[in-house]
């Protein structure tokens, strides 16, 4: 079991610990579910996100619960979930963004911290408060609100999936939705992955048909710098992805033959 010991000094950990053989059961062969159970702990620095107090008064860190449907969680949504930043207000109430970045949304019957992934460049913002499940009558203890780098988010998401589907490979559970989202996140090339990032940051998919979107990207990578190009998709949405490109692209070319503004006068104004 992990401990606030061992967390201390990562940004952000997700740990798995498997039972033993002998304790698996034989149904479990046949069951993304039943081969996945193995307990599951999650830590942000100094904080275990998946600490507990059950309402019989006992408490914990890492929760026994089946780690499929996190592991699909993460697979298929791995592009918008990491480059998505948060566009507007109350976006924590719309139903597909939460879909997206609330861990909530993987529980399917079982308990999951409170927990949101919120992309703001090489960042993600984690935050999460102390819920009480009612279904599990369970207590998530801990409040989370941190920032922290977005490569050691990757890296543990990754290796989460990983060690999940391997561990599915030998209960003879393979091909599964999250084998067959993991393959596409896996087989995705250097050269592909700055597409997957924009069309993700859309809050969309980049390996469904997005015949419209793709249409309007090309004709933009030809027009707008990458940079340029990057802070568009991140600031639109797909309703809106059209407009803010065509004003994107005037203010790109206008730019050069602006006049050149001083603000150094108002820096020395007095208030």
């Amino acid at each position: 079991m992990a401990t606030k010991a061992q967390a201390a000094g990562a940004d952000f950990s997700v740990s798995v610990r498997w039972p033993p053989s002998s304790q698996v059961a034989q149904t479990n062969a046949g069951s993304e579910l039943d081969g996945s159970v193995g307990d599951l702990t999650i830590a942000v620095r100094d904080k275990i996100v998946t600490a507990f107090r059950r309402d019989r008064g006992d408490v914990g860190t890492s929760l026994n619960v089946p780690l499929y449907n996190l592991a699909e969680w993460i697979a298929v949504n791995w592009w918008s979930l990491l480059f998505e930043p948060e566009k507007g207000e109350k976006l924590h109430d719309d139903p597909d963004f939460r879909s997206r970045h609330w861990m909530g949304a993987a529980r399917a019957g079982f308990a999951l911290p409170d927990l949101w992934f919120l992309p703001a460049g090489d960042k993600v913002d984690l935050s999460a408060s102390d819920v009480y499940l009612r279904f599990a009558r369970l207590t998530f203890t801990e409040k989370i609100d941190e920032s922290v780098p977005l490569a050691p988010v990757c890296a543990s998401f990754s290796k989460f999936v990983t060690d999940v589907l391997s561990k599915l490979d030998h209960a003879g559970v393979k091909d599964t939705d999250a084998h067959q989202a993991w393959a596409l996140v896996q087989n995705t090339t250097s050269a592909q992955e700055e597409y997957c990032k924009l069309i993700g940051s859309l809050g969309i998919s980049p390996y469904d048909e997005n015949v419209q979107i793709d249409t309007l990207l090309e004709g933009l990578s030809d027009d707008l710098d990458k940079k340029i190009l990057t802070d568009l998709f991140q600031a639109a949405d797909v309703a809106s992805i059209g407009r803010s490109s065509e004003l994107a692209k005037r203010l790109y070319h206008a730019l050069p033959n602006a006049s050149e503004l001083n603000i150094a006068p108002l820096a020395r104004a007095s208030p």
